[in-house]
């Protein structure tokens, strides 16, 4: 037993220098991750997101691109907001004509109204002028150069022409004096 203990009491130094390497690099590793937590850490959502980002100059570009399309939406904006109260004036101009001639043709359907309502009354009809021709003198009332007629025309012999009659209607030549 001897040689056991003596063997071991001779290797103690060196499992002791070795332990205590190994204590030293433990605590090396625990500093180091306390102190820098980032040079250890595998974070693979960072690192593709870092990847993905622009760089700085290409996101300024892309800023000014943003920048412009807005200036650009922004007087689009403003036009279209000139042009619906152009048409919406203009709308209100035609609804104040269309109106007017609303009002227009209701006065003279008003008019009408009142006329169609007269045209069921009789009409005057004027004095019959005194007798100026041969045809007149025996009772028909119509010249003898109308073509519209209806009264009891006589034939008279006495007419200055022998066709006084003709073409008047009601006008007969069978009724001859």
């Amino acid at each position: 037993m001897r040689t056991a203990l003596s063997s071991v009491l001779l290797d103690l130094p060196r499992a002791a220098a070795i332990w205590l390497s190994l204590l030293g690099l433990v605590t090396f590793a625990v500093a180091g991750l306390l102190l820098r937590p980032r040079l250890l850490r595998f974070d693979a959502g960072t690192r593709i997101r870092e990847a993905a980002l622009p760089g700085r100059p290409a996101h300024s570009d892309e800023q000014r691109d943003q920048d412009r399309w807005a200036e650009e939406v922004t007087v689009a904006a403003g036009r279209a907001e000139a042009t619906a109260r152009r048409r919406r004036d203009e709308w209100l101009a035609a609804q104040d004509e269309a109106e007017r001639a609303w009002q227009a043709y209701e006065v003279a359907e008003a008019g009408v109204r009142r006329l169609s309502g007269a045209a069921g009354l009789p009409c005057r009809r004027p004095r019959a002028p005194p007798p100026s021709t041969p045809t007149a003198s025996v009772g028909c009332t119509e010249p003898p150069w109308t073509r519209t007629g209806g009264g009891n025309c006589r034939w008279n012999s006495s007419a200055t022409s022998s066709r006084t009659g003709v073409g008047i209607p009601g006008c007969t030549r069978s009724s001859r004096n």
